[in-house]
């Protein structure tokens, strides 16, 4: 997936997974680097995504012991038709970066 080799070249020690599954890409990103994340994805010309689709939570209880909660991106690029999904863990009461200032 062409975001994974860009956040591989410019973030990568902020990529705690990435998982492939029935054709969707989901990157696991450092909570403090979400915004960061998602606005390098935004502005590389090549990738462009450009469109915020959803912005949610998941509460992860009774699947894993940490951290409790995902907040979810979902992104799309208009110029390659393609989504992607960003995750960024936190624990409750943790704060996580807004995508916009």
């Amino acid at each position: 997936h062409p975001a994974v080799r860009l956040l591989r070249e410019r973030m990568a020690g902020e990529i705690v997974d990435i998982v492939r599954f029935r054709d969707e890409t989901t990157i696991h990103v450092q909570r403090d680097a979400l915004r960061d994340v998602c606005a390098l994805l935004r502005d590389d010309d090549r990738i462009g995504f450009a469109m915020l689709t959803d912005l949610t939570a998941v509460d992860m209880l009774r699947l894993r012991a940490e951290p409790r909660f995902d907040v979810v991106a979902l992104l799309y690029s208009l110029k390659n038709r393609v989504r992607l999904r960003l995750k960024a863990g936190c624990n409750d009461g943790e704060p996580v970066p807004s995508l916009v200032r």
